[in-house]
This record gives structure tokens, sequence and C-alpha cells, in this order.
């Protein structure tokens, strides 16, 4: 993934923010405007929240609505579709309702402003994403939700553009470490190919849904208990210098992180995937200082999108909050979404 313009090309791309208010739907609105510019078709559209309402519901401000051409798809909630600008034709249900009414795959029959919501569970959301797949052309983006990462999930997306700005910290060095933890935990590296034993640890714990340790004299070892942190003081117990490694298979709480630091430092964890880490920012910049953590499935962060200017109408210099990302991620494509040589671009005065 080399440019916005490759970005915008994506098949199965999910926007995740690094706090509230962050810039997601205005950089979902800008990459679907730069895909029509290349003359893509529209990729279909659902949300791990609610985007696209005229205010925040608990802030107040508004906010930009979602526009959708006609012939796009999208995966609403009955409520939504009744408070959207754009007309539409009820195409299929997914089979469940939520307090918005149930949810259902729409074919736009008349352009306008969309509201997104229903759906919040993983299992809906694949549901989702795979309906749209199967109904439009093919291509589906994900909004996702603040402290929500399952739009990154590799079953619903798997390819991530991570939105932050000056919602995130008072400097440019704060917001550039906040947008460094999501954006770490988001690209946790694979496993490697010929690390068999750590694929079979992970395999296996996912399979008998335990801890299992990775041990150089006994080998892979599968504990008695299901829960990790349980495990994990099982584990303690009988520590040894030649446990090499342990695998997880759900999710990677403080407390975990907290039994794993206690245990050592020198050791490699493994994860199902980068959505399993949920802990707070200081501990996992402890944790992946002490430890080498991967996942059997991996996600792709393929861009950063900014906003210098926060809803409360504090802003640090564009220039040089533009620069320190690029710095810290010179890999990926760095872009404000508002940024009139973008606009130029997509053709918007």
């Amino acid at each position: 993934m080399t440019s916005i313009d490759d970005i915008a090309g994506t098949r199965r791309l999910a926007i995740v923010g690094v706090a509230k208010n962050c810039g997601k739907t205005t950089a979902l609105n800008r990459l679907m405007q730069l895909r029509r510019r290349l003359g893509t078709a529209p990729p279909a559209l659902v949300s791990a929240g609610i985007d696209g309402e005229p205010k925040d519901l608990l802030l107040g401000t508004e906010k930009p609505p979602v526009f959708v051409d006609e012939d796009q798809w999208v995966a609403t909630s009955e409520a939504a579709i009744r408070q959207s600008t754009a007309r539409f034709e009820y195409v299929k249900s997914l089979g469940f309702t939520t307090p918005l009414g149930e949810v259902f795959v729409c074919r736009v029959l008349e352009a306008g402003e969309v509201i997104l919501s229903g759906l919040r569970h993983r299992r809906e959301l694949v549901d989702a994403v795979e309906a749209l797949a199967q109904s439009g052309p093919g291509s589906v983006w994900v909004d996702g939700a603040y402290g929500r990462v399952v739009g990154a999930h590799p079953d619903v997306a798997g390819q991530v553009v991570v939105a932050t700005g000056a919602i995130c910290g008072r400097d440019v060095s704060e917001v550039v470490d906040k947008t460094d933890d999501l954006v770490s935990r988001l690209g946790i590296a694979a496993i490697d190919d010929g690390d068999e034993r750590g694929r079979e640890a992970m395999d296996r714990a996912l399979e008998e849904g335990c801890v299992v340790v990775v041990d150089g004299d006994e080998g892979v070892l599968s504990l008695q208990t299901a829960s990790a942190v349980v495990g994990l003081e099982e584990l303690a117990q009988r520590w040894s210098p030649t446990v090499a490694a342990v695998a997880i298979p759900g999710l990677v709480s403080d407390r975990v992180v907290e039994e794993l630091l206690a245990l050592g430092t020198g050791r490699r964890l493994y994860v199902a995937d980068p959505t399993a880490i949920h802990t707070e920012a200081a501990l996992w910049h402890r944790l992946r200082k002490s430890w080498d953590v991967r996942a059997a499935r991996t996600t792709e962060v393929v861009g950063i999108s900014y906003n210098p200017t926060a809803v409360t109408g504090f802003s640090l210099d564009p220039g040089r909050l533009k620069q320190a990302l690029r710095e810290r991620f010179p890999d990926r494509p760095v872009f404000d979404p508002l940024a009139s040589d973008l606009l130029r671009k997509i053709g918007v005065p």
C-alpha cells in the first residue's frame, strides 16, 4: 500500500479512531470521493457503531453526514433508514433485531445522506459484510466506533485506516504517541512461517480454549483452565527458564498483561488476532518492550488520517503534525481529508 489512491481502491477497509471525533467519517467521505474520481464503483457501507447522525449523542456537537450514491449498498437499521435522506430498496433482512429495529441490506435508489447503525458485535458485522459483498460490487468498507476495533478483525476487514488528530492530545508528540499505541496493536506481526511450535500452540489454544505453553524441554503443553488469568497463575507456580512462549486464545486484558509481565521478559506471546489486545496504553507499552507479541491472523494498517483541529476548537500546527506522523509511520500514507491538495484532487472547490 503506497498511496492514498491505493487506499481508495481497497476492497475490505475499516476506519478506526484513536479517540472520539477524530474525523473518521470525514476520512470515509473523502476516500469515497477519491474512489469515484478514479472511476471505481463505490463500496458498500456498514458501521460498527452509529455514523452519519447529525449530532454526537454524547457531546451534542455537529457531525458530518455520510453521502451515498445511487446503486450503492448499505447495511443499517430500520430507524436509521427512516432518518436518512437517501431512498432505499430493502433487499434482504440480516435476520436479527436491535434496539434500533431490524437490520437490512439495502440498495440506494436515490442519492443522499445515510445513517449507519445497528451492528455492534463481530458476528453481526461478519454476516453484514458477507451479505453486502454478495449483493453489491464486492467491496465493503466499515466505519468504526471509538474504543471498538472490531472492524479491524481479519474476518471483517483486515485493512485499516487509523484516524487521529488534535482531539487526542495537547501537543504533537502526545497525538503521535497515542496514534502509535493503536497502530502498534493493530499491526502485530504474524507468527513466523518457520515457527512450527508457535503455530501448534496457538492452534491448540484456540481449539481447546485454554492457555498453551511452549517449553524448551517439555514441548507444547496445555494448561488445565479456560481462564487466561487463572491459567497464568497456574503457570507462575510451575514457571521455569525453559518456557519460551505462551499462547492465549481470548482477550488479553490488563490483568493478563500484569500476570505476563510478572512472569519475566524475553518470551513470546501468541494471540488469535490484533483485536484481542484490550489493555491500557502503559501496560501495552511495557508488554511490547518485554515480550515479542505475534498473531495467528493479522491486520494491515494501510494509512493514517489526521485532523489538526479538534471539535473543541483547539488546533495543532498541520505541517508539524503531518511531518511527525510521517516520521513515525514512514511506510504508510498520512493525509488530512480536508487538506486543499486532496480536495483539488477529488474536484471539491
